[in-house]
C-alpha cells in the first residue's frame, strides 16, 4: 500500500515560504499534495494575504488533493465522543479529533511542524 501523507497548515505555509530545511523540501517536493478542507480554509483565508501570494497559495493547491470530512468521519468522531467525552474545537472546524479520526480511517501519515522550546 502507497504511503500517504496530510500535510499540515504551518507546513504548507513554511514551505511555500522558504522556510524548511533542505531535506523536509525535498521530501514534500516529491510527494503528491494531500491537504484538509480545514488547511485550505485557513491558507487562502490568511489575512492580509497578498494578491502574488494568492496566486501562488492557488497555483500549489490546484494539484492538491483536498480531504473533507465524509459521514464515515463524522459517524467515527460520534463513537470516540460517546466513549472519551472528548471535545470538538471550534463548532465549524472541528480539526484536530476528526482528522485523527481520518488518518486512521484512510491509513495516513500527518506532516505537522515541529516547534523547539
Amino acid at each position: 500500500m502507497e504511503q500517504k501523507f496530510l500535510i499540515d497548515t504551518n507546513v504548507v505555509i513554511d514551505y511555500l515560504g522558504n522556510n524548511i530545511p533542505n531535506k523536509g523540501s525535498n521530501f514534500l517536493d516529491n510527494l503528491p499534495i494531500i491537504i484538509s478542507v480545514v488547511t485550505r480554509m485557513e491558507v487562502l483565508g490568511w489575512f492580509g494575504v497578498t494578491q502574488q501570494q494568492l496566486e501562488r497559495l492557488h497555483s500549489f493547491m490546484i494539484p492538491a488533493q483536498i480531504f473533507s470530512i465524509d459521514e464515515t468521519i463524522i459517524l467515527k468522531t460520534i463513537e470516540i465522543r460517546q466513549l472519551y467525552k472528548i471535545k470538538l474545537p471550534m463548532p465549524l472546524l472541528p480539526q484536530q479529533p476528526l482528522f485523527m479520526i481520518s488518518l486512521y480511517l484512510h491509513v495516513m501519515f500527518l506532516i505537522l511542524k515541529v516547534y523547539k522550546v
